[in-house]
């Protein structure tokens, strides 16, 4: 199993928060040991019930949803609210059962299990954050 490069997307209606909060949305490090690899990923303000993790055709798909409150009237608003999310390519052989994932003070980490490439998994599967 290797890790291949990532994409990130952004969903927001406001212009500026798109152009200046994209780089600090989902921010991610990665960790890689003998037999797992470890995303450690920033999400503040997030509750679990607010993160959806999917496995489809080899990629880990983490989505967040943060809603506005439209009724406030805000003199400023610089947190983001909106849609995002990041793609980490695993590859087929990525399952369900290789992933645990935590959430704690705004912190998603995700443990990978490596394995041989030998099982082609195509289908799609979602990931339950654990307490």
């Amino acid at each position: 199993m290797h890790l291949l490069p990532s994409t990130h997307y952004l969903e927001n209606d406001d212009l500026f928060n798109q152009f200046f909060l994209k780089e600090f949305s989902m921010k991610t490090d990665i960790l890689e040991k003998e037999n797992e690899y470890i995303l450690t990923m920033e999400l503040p303000g997030y509750k679990k019930e607010d993160i959806l993790i999917d496995i489809k055709n080899g990629s880990l798909i983490i989505r967040a949803q943060k809603e506005r409150h439209e009724e406030a009237k805000y003199l400023k608003k610089e947190c983001f609210s909106g849609k995002c999310q990041r793609v980490f390519n695993f590859g087929n052989e990525l399952t369900k059962e290789d992933i645990k994932a935590h959430l704690k003070n705004g912190i998603l980490e995700i443990t990978i299990s490596k394995k041989e490439e030998d099982n082609q998994n195509n289908s799609n599967q979602t990931i339950k954050i654990e307490d």
